[in-house]
């Protein structure tokens, strides 16, 4: 199989490693393992932050949410006694007739 395509009057060769035909014909070289493993690093500490924004995400969510319910708590214990007083002034009043 050629290796080689032409485009527009251009040639192109393909000389990645991972083309096919060429899979093993050289050993990678130092620089390659080091820019292999750099990238490695590299997308290593992508997905570590990634992890961390979301669970940033979810604390935010959490406590915001924490937040909701203790506003939704102290309203609904604002409308019982306010409630409770009406309650408690209709009974005066009645007591009082």
């Amino acid at each position: 199989m050629n290796e080689e395509r032409a485009v527009s009057g251009f040639t192109f060769a393909q000389t990645s490693p991972f083309a096919r035909g060429n899979v093993f014909a050289e050993p990678p070289s130092p620089q390659h393992l080091k820019r292999q493993e750099s990238y490695k690093n590299f997308l290593r500490l992508q997905i570590e932050e990634k992890r961390r924004r979301e669970e940033a995400e979810r604390e935010k969510l959490r406590m915001e949410e924490e937040k909701e319910e203790k506003r939704l708590a102290e309203q609904r214990m604002r409308i019982q006694k306010a409630y409770e007083d009406e309650q408690e002034e209709k009974r005066k009043k009645e007591e009082e007739v």
